[in-house]
């Protein structure tokens, strides 16, 4: 699902690349966007689902970014982060002496966040840093789930159980908890480019998500 993803900061920031020096910014500052895959911390357990049901448990996600950097050790970020969504889906069809039987069932899960963190840097050369990042997060959690099922009994006694319908529902959900994460960054003044790994905290359950960007630095 990344994979597609990959080349795009690097094609949309190589042109400026070579008219520039690469020299590390140091104050200033900056916007950024990212794109990556979401890993939610679900199972099938979580939603008493059987076995045979299908769980994606991942989702494409993107970020945006706006921050001031202090020095060239120290930044503060403000930031949006849309994680994805996670699937569940399950069906059955079964023909038997009572009669027929079909229906489907299926669930989904997405997190948005507002987050501010502090970022301590670690500059390896001009060109390369490594950096970390502590923050809080004001996340918001939504939830879907539908079922359908058609039922045709073959005994008359049971002739009442009869017929079709449908269920949908939806739920949410939001508070503040922590986030936190690592990256490396590598200088193409005015940008940078960034792969991150960062980990959400939704009462108590963890979204990861890993993530390639760009930051352009005023």
């Amino acid at each position: 699902m990344l994979n597609k993803y990959l080349v795009l900061p690097l094609l949309l920031c190589s042109n400026f690349a070579l008219a520039n020096e690469h020299s590390s910014p140091e104050q200033g500052f900056y916007l950024g966007a990212y794109i990556g895959e979401s890993s939610f911390d679900v199972s099938k357990s979580d939603f008493e689902a059987e076995q045979s049901a299908k769980l994606d448990k991942s989702g494409t996600a993107f970020k945006l970014a706006a921050g001031y950097q202090f020095s060239k050790y120290f930044a503060v970020e403000f930031g949006y982060a849309d994680l994805g969504e996670f699937t569940l889906s399950d069906s059955y069809d079964v023909s038997n002496s009572l009669g027929d039987f079909s229906g489907s069932m299926n669930m989904s899960g997405s997190i948005e966040a507002l987050t501010v963190a502090l970022i301590g840097i670690f500059p390896i050369n001009e060109q390369y840093n490594l950096y970390a990042k502590v923050g809080v997060a004001e996340w918001d959690a939504n939830f879907n789930a539908s079922a359908e099922r058609n039922h045709e009994y073959s005994d008359a006694q049971y002739s009442y159980l009869n017929g079709a319908d449908s269920y949908a529902n939806s739920v949410s959900d939001s508070d503040n908890d922590i986030f936190y994460g690592a990256g490396f960054s590598y200088n193409l003044s005015p940008f940078l480019l960034h792969a991150e790994y960062e980990i959400y905290d939704t009462d108590g359950e963890k979204t990861s998500l890993l993530s390639l960007g760009a930051t352009y630095h005023f």
